[in-house]
């Protein structure tokens, strides 16, 4: 199955300007990882889809936060 996830909008507070690229690379990384091979029902494509809200004490690394951002994303794809 071959398919597009387009983010216009991520908005993330807290995390320090310096880990952004960190942070971006991370999310797209654990994305790529999650939807790999994804067997399900179609994504639903028909509408802007909102993530529950991460919370974010600063301790968390770019790469722990990534992943659950991309978890978050893919729960808002297939529920």
């Amino acid at each position: 199955m071959e398919f597009e996830v387009r983010i216009d909008r991520l908005i993330v507070e807290g995390v320090p300007v310096g880990d952004a690229g960190a942070l971006r690379a991370a999310v797209a990384a654990a994305l790529a990882r999650r939807l790999a091979g994804a067997d399900a029902p179609g994504p639903r494509a028909d509408a802007a889809r909102r993530a529950p809200d991460i919370a974010y004490d600063g301790g968390t690394s770019p790469a722990e936060l990534g992943g659950r951002i991309a978890a978050a994303i893919v729960e808002g794809i297939w529920p």
